[in-house]
């Protein structure tokens, strides 16, 4: 049996609110997201918890589906898209002050796994 990897609270309920698209699927989301917590031993559910990480979602989702838009973007010489066409320190930085219950280094993760699932795929 693989033991479990420590996740922070944050990390694991951004991971379930990243693939929440429908806002008619908030109960089938917060189900999830109960069971990892449960099975992961990160503690009991806390909805205030989870709209605070549900708007730095839609926050970063703003920042990587409109990319020209942000501040953040500068387009790299590649011909493909890169997480290096976002300032991903700078973001760190800034979210950090504007969503500061969240730590930074669970943050820096959660911004790369958007730039990942909104950017990049």
């Amino acid at each position: 049996m693989q033991k479990k990897e420590a996740m922070s609270y944050d990390c694991i309920c951004f991971n379930c609110l990243a693939y929440e698209f429908d806002p008619t699927k908030l109960k089938e989301t917060e189900r999830k997201i109960k069971s990892r917590l449960r099975y992961r031993g990160a503690g009991p559910y806390d909805q205030a918890r989870v709209e605070y990480i549900r708007r730095f979602r839609d926050d970063l989702y703003r920042e990587f589906a409109a990319p020209a838009e942000s501040k953040y973007y500068s387009k790299t010489d590649s011909e493909f898209s890169s997480p290096d066409d976002f300032n991903i320190e700078m973001m760190t930085e800034d979210y950090s002050c504007i969503y500061n219950l969240i730590d930074a280094g669970g943050m820096r993760q959660m911004i790369l796994f958007a730039a990942y699932l909104y950017y990049l795929r």
